[in-house]
């Protein structure tokens, strides 16, 4: 599964929680950071990211499921510098059985996070797993 969530206000609060998610399974994300020392609207968020895109590869259908409907139900995904939980406003990219010649997410158990500064550089992060290059 690939999706995207817009803002994340807890960076560490929504790594724990993507982890958790994940439960073992290779997961690889890339984030932008904020920088929002003079902006009041992230004023209660702690190490805040935007465009975050995750990449989560599941043994089989019924894991996959599982993984998207805790994304989508856990409210400590995200939380303010107060403790208070958010929901993350997230969009699904692409959800797809991937060919066996697609390039691997990762080893089992492996998370990984990158930060990216372009969309040339989130292009070089991402094309290789999209649908497209993985030969669907």
């Amino acid at each position: 599964s690939i999706f995207k969530v817009d803002v994340v206000n807890n960076s560490k609060q929504f790594t724990k929680s993507l982890k958790l998610a994940a439960s073992g399974n290779p997961c690889v994300y890339y984030y932008r950071t904020i920088e929002c020392q003079n902006n009041a609207k992230f004023s209660f968020a702690v190490d805040p990211w935007r465009a975050v895109y995750c990449i989560c590869d599941t043994p089989d259908k019924k894991a996959a499921v599982e993984y998207m409907k805790t994304i989508r139900t856990d409210g400590a995904m995200d939380m303010d510098m107060l403790g208070k939980p958010g929901r993350i406003q997230l969009t699904v990219i692409e959800e797809f059985e991937m060919a066996p010649k697609a390039k691997s997410v990762g080893e089992e158990g492996s998370f990984n996070g990158v930060e990216y500064r372009t969309n040339d550089d989130l292009d070089g992060l991402m094309n290789p797993f999209l649908a497209v290059s993985a030969s669907v």
